[in-house]
């Protein structure tokens, strides 16, 4: 999908308004991986990262076209300072389903999962919002804290002008 200049401007716009929300730090209470073990976000990435979350469902179609350019984008920021993270709400009782979606989209980035109810509750935590809906993306700096929500698809090209942008400034 080809984006114009103004809807580039719009959907930059909207990350810029969100700057300053809780940190993200040990909020994976109830998430777990595909295994089923206990999520920890510092075992998934080292602190000096900015992370992009992807808030995803395997019945999402949306999500199914925007996990392709995700997992370019990852792959692009593999040994750099920017790492994706997949949230799926779909559930332990769906585990397989989502598990088998990640790998029918060939998912190289991290996913963990929780029932729809918790990680809307880490959405509102986080954000303050409630979630609208998926995809969401949630753009966090090193420090863990929230700088952007986007919901809907968002190109990685914004993604990556966002976080340019604001190393600057931080």
């Amino acid at each position: 999908m080809r984006l114009s200049g103004l809807k580039k401007a719009i959907i930059l716009a909207n990350l810029l308004c969100a700057v300053s929300f809780p940190a993200m730090a040990g909020m994976l209470e109830g998430f777990v991986d595909f295994d089923g073990q206990p999520a920890a976000l510092d075992k998934i990435f080292p602190k000096e990262r900015w992370i992009v979350v992807m808030i995803w469902s395997h019945t999402c179609p949306i999500c199914a076209r925007e996990m392709s350019t995700q997992v370019k984008f990852h792959e692009r920021h593999r040994e750099g300072d920017i790492a994706v993270l997949g949230m799926s709400l779909d559930g332990q009782s769906d585990t397989f389903e989502a598990w088998a979606f990640s790998e029918e989209h060939s998912v190289t980035f991290p996913n963990v999962l929780a029932d729809p109810q918790s990680v809307a509750k880490f959405f509102y935590e986080t954000s303050g919002r409630p979630l609208k809906g998926t995809p969401t993306f949630m753009i966090f700096g090193p420090k863990r804290e929230l700088k952007a929500v986007q919901s809907g698809p968002v190109a990685p090209e914004v993604i990556e002008r966002f976080i340019s942008q604001h190393k600057k400034n931080d």
